[in-house]
Formats: C-alpha cells, structure tokens, sequence
C-alpha cells in the first residue's frame, strides 16, 4: 500500500531492502535496518495510525552524501520492481542541479501509473525537491496553525500543499522515547489521513474532495518567483 524512501526501518517485522554506494556503485541489500533512527519513527507514525502495507526503501548513505543520483537510483527499483497506492518520500534535496529534471521525470513515470506521491518540505523553508513538484503532494507544519496534530489546511499552488499543524510527536528513537517534531513527521502522519481515507473511497479525486472538507481551510496562493503548482487534484486515479 505504501512504499517510504527513508532511512530504513528497525520496527519488528519491518519488509524493505537498503541501498548503499561505494565508490559510487549503488547496491542492494536485504532488510531494511535503520543506523540513523529516522525511518524507524516515520515507520511508527505510519503503524500506529493506519492499517496499510509498508515496503521500506532504506537510504544506508551519510546525510552529506545525499544527492539526486541516490533518489534517482531509488526510484528505478521502485519502477521496476514494486507496485504501491502511495510513495511516501520523507527525505528530500535543497540544491538545485541538473539531475533534478531527471529526479522529476522518474517521479512522473510513477505519478502516470496512479501513484499518488507524498514528499516533506525542508525544516528550513527552503525549495525542496521532489516535495516542490507541481504533481507531488508537498508537506510542511506550521505553529500558525492553531489546533491538534491532526489538523491541516490545504493550500493550492506554491511549493507546499498541505500545512499540518505544528506538533510534538512522542516516538520512539533508538532505545529511548523522544518528544520530537518536523516537516518529515507531519509528512508521515498526513500520509496515514490520506490512506485511511483511500480506502473508503473509490478514486482520489473523492479523497481530495474529503480532504477539503476535513481541512481547517482551503485556499490559493501565486508564488512571486516561481511557476504556479497545479492543483492537487491534478492527482486522477489510484
């Protein structure tokens, strides 16, 4: 149901596999052990709140070697060879580079066989890519929003879609319980809205449709730099 891009998971009975690179040949490895901590707590956002299946493509690469070619990479296995409703990608780039506009077109092929992708904004209100694409639900959370961690507005156009209000979130990392928040935890658990919600509806123009009446407010904005992001409806199957 959903297939995460994140750091890997250490949740009992996790499913996934991790990619590595050495001396910039990616490999494959089975499992999905988590060094950083990371995946693991989206992975307990997701399994708390939502029912659905999770494949987890664990990212075993230091955060400073991060780069297109990893999520590039990513996204080929994801093409051929998994399947998922949702593509939920916790991680994301903040430098722009050419290997982007490969970025993006991998990420179309998966958007044009109706897979709906999610993507967190940086922490830094940087451009974040894929989360800034006008095809991929983009998220963030905002203290501006006054209300409990489920509550969200929707905002069509510009880089982010959904605004999650800002919240700590107890979960667990490594051997301990930590208070924690952050665009890539409100990602997680929007991504579980969203799910729980798919399944009781028939495409996902009825989700989005949901959506807008469980959102806090709806509303349009028309970036001053940058081209207008399409509506998320744009979104027209599951």
């Amino acid at each position: 149901d959903i297939v995460v891009i994140d750091s890997g998971s250490n949740i009992k009975n996790s499913v996934g596999l991790s990619v590595s690179c050495v001396n910039g040949v990616f490999e494959i490895h089975d499992g999905c052990r988590d060094n950083v901590g990371h995946g693991t707590a989206i992975n307990y956002i997701l399994t708390q709140n939502c029912t659905a299946n999770i494949f987890n493509i664990g990212i075993s690469i230091p955060e400073e070697e991060m780069n297109a070619d990893v999520l590039i990479y990513c996204l080929d296995y994801y093409l051929n060879q998994l399947e998922s409703k949702i593509l939920l990608i916790c991680c994301g780039l903040t430098e722009y580079s050419p290997k982007i506009l490969s970025l993006e077109q991998k990420l179309k092929k998966i958007r044009d066989q109706g897979v709906v992708i999610i993507a967190a904004s940086s922490n830094n209100d940087y451009i974040t890519y894929p989360s800034s694409f006008d095809f991929v639900i983009g998220v963030e959370e905002s203290k501006r929003i006054v209300g409990f961690g489920n509550d969200f507005e929707l905002c069509i156009g510009g880089h982010t879609n959904v605004i999650m209000c800002e919240t700590f979130r107890r979960i667990p990392w490594g051997t301990e319980t930590r208070l924690i928040k952050g665009n890539s935890f409100a990602c997680a658990y929007f991504a579980t809205i969203f799910f729980n919600i798919l399944k009781e509806n028939r495409t996902v123009i009825d989700v989005l449709n949901s959506l807008k009446n469980l959102a806090k407010k709806t509303y349009t904005i028309i970036p001053a730099f940058s081209p207008q992001k399409n509506d998320i409806t744009s979104h027209s199957k599951c």
